[in-house]
């Protein structure tokens, strides 16, 4: 009888570990398969990221649409020049 306290799986690639008092999954590179909260998790960081970048984007629309008419406030000017850095363009 084989050993189920850590085996590889020879099709698959993928080890299972027994943790009590469950059992852990490692994908063929080793890393831990996520939960099901653990994904979710992920989704919403990835979420809340994309959010982000796509606030910075229009905000960073705007303020070129307002320094090409040339009605732009210096502060706006700054925050253009940083968005701008933050997302490596100029």
């Amino acid at each position: 009888m084989r050993n189920i306290a850590q085996f590889r799986s020879p099709r698959l690639s993928i080890r299972f570990e027994m943790r009590s008092p469950e059992i852990a999954v490692f994908g063929p590179n080793d890393e831990p398969f996520r939960t099901f909260e653990g994904t979710i998790d992920l989704l919403e960081q990835t979420t809340e990221q994309l959010n982000q970048e796509r606030t910075a984007r229009q905000r960073m629309g705007e303020l070129s649409r307002k320094a090409r008419s040339g009605a732009i406030a210096p502060d706006e000017l700054a925050e253009l020049e940083r968005l701008e850095s933050a997302n490596g363009s100029a």
